[in-house]
């Protein structure tokens, strides 16, 4: 791919090499209980408890019903159908219900007649026990897995999630991140339970996902839960053995130094992957000659503005965090100037370009590029 870096470059400050280990400058100047406090409150942190008490506390205890899907027999204000239980049924669809919200109102989506609910606390039960089994089995991996730390709802209840502790270390030694896995469950037909593993950065909350390779898969078609387990504990293993691989990788980047040449062409691939299929193709295809169409040529100059807004949002959290006291974020002297601080740079940057919906930061296109900043942070060479 044509990167384009000779015009218009990110400006990159380049560290000096990091201070000795006797340096006071190394010393972390930020607060660990603040950082427990905050991390509290952003409920990655605070105590481990079962899956249970962490829905029942949320309030994730209803249940969720089938009813005939209708066809709507009113029409909005805005043109729209309006959602009810009136007109003629729909063959071979159901429409799936809050059991606390028998309206409207607590339509969680529409499904086919083979469709069977997975009840929220039947998910939490059968969590549970698949914790106490992979605590109990005699992978390593599973062993270490822990309660969970909160739970929660997304788009009004169509799909509910729990955060399991899988441990966590400090990168370096002096940059803690915690591993969790994320259970989650559709209750509008849109998907599975599944597992999904994600690393924290604690001093910012950021979290950069990646999918287990033997992830959950339970369907909504007469899933036994209890029959299960087997396959839950599994599930956890495989996100605990791939939490402790992702650990070495991050270990790796805080070793590995880079200068500011590197720093700005990982920015503008991070940068490219942002862009759409349209765009894509165009910057990737470098710029148009003189007498290229005039559609290529605005096609590339849309692209390219984008590209360089966004590498130079990199380049400025790379600053940001990169000075030393920064709150709460910011890189520990000793890992200045590393593949783990540029990677850290990108992963914040689409952290806060997630907004404040939790769902956005693991699942859909957020996650992907989060996932694809680590993977190109190892990859890049120039």
């Amino acid at each position: 791919m044509n990167q384009n870096q000779n015009q218009n470059p990110v400006r990159i400050i380049a560290y000096p090499e990091s201070p000795a280990a006797n340096d006071p400058a190394r010393q972390d100047p930020r607060n660990p209980n603040a950082l427990e406090r905050r991390n509290n409150i952003a409920g990655i942190g605070g105590p481990r408890t079962t899956v249970r008490d962490q829905f029942v506390r949320a309030g994730l205890d209803w249940g969720v019903v089938t009813a005939p899907a209708r066809i709507a027999n009113d029409i909005g204000p805005d043109g729209e159908p309006v959602v009810d239980f009136g007109g003629g049924i729909i063959e071979g669809r159901r429409i799936v219900v809050r059991e606390d919200k028998m309206s409207a109102d607590g339509a969680l989506g529409i499904v086919s007649d083979r469709y069977r609910p997975i009840q929220n606390l039947a998910l939490a039960d059968a969590l549970d026990r698949g914790i106490r089994a992979a605590q109990q089995a005699g992978n390593a991996a599973a062993a270490g897995v822990g309660g969970a730390v909160t739970a929660g709802t997304w788009n009004g209840g169509r799909r509910v999630y729990c955060r399991l502790d899988l441990g966590g270390q400090e990168v370096a030694g002096c940059d803690p991140v915690r591993r969790h896995a994320i259970v989650t469950a559709a209750h509008d037909g849109t998907g599975s339970v599944k597992v999904t593993p994600v690393s924290i950065r604690l001093f910012c909350a950021n979290q950069i996902p990646s999918i287990a390779k033997k992830g959950l898969r339970l369907r909504h078609t007469g899933t036994d839960l209890a029959a299960g387990i087997g396959r839950i504990v599994e599930a956890l293993a495989a996100a605990a053995a791939e939490g402790a691989e992702t650990w070495r990788r991050f270990e790796a980047l805080a070793r590995a130094g880079v200068d500011s040449r590197w720093v700005s062409h990982y920015f503008h691939q991070n940068a490219a992957r942002t862009l759409g299929p349209v765009g894509l193709a165009a910057f990737a295809a470098g710029e148009p000659a003189a007498n290229a169409p005039a559609e290529d040529r605005r096609r590339w100059n849309a692209a390219h503005r984008q590209v360089m807004q966004r590498a130079a949002e990199f380049a400025e959290r790379y600053h940001q965090i990169g000075s030393i006291g920064h709150q709460p974020g910011g890189i520990a002297p000793t890992l200045q100037g590393t593949r783990w601080h540029a990677l850290q740079a990108v992963t914040e940057s689409h952290e806060y370009a997630a907004g404040g919906t939790p769902e956005s930061r693991t699942e859909g296109t957020n996650g992907a590029h989060k996932a694809a900043a680590l993977d190109l942070a190892e990859a890049v060479a120039v």
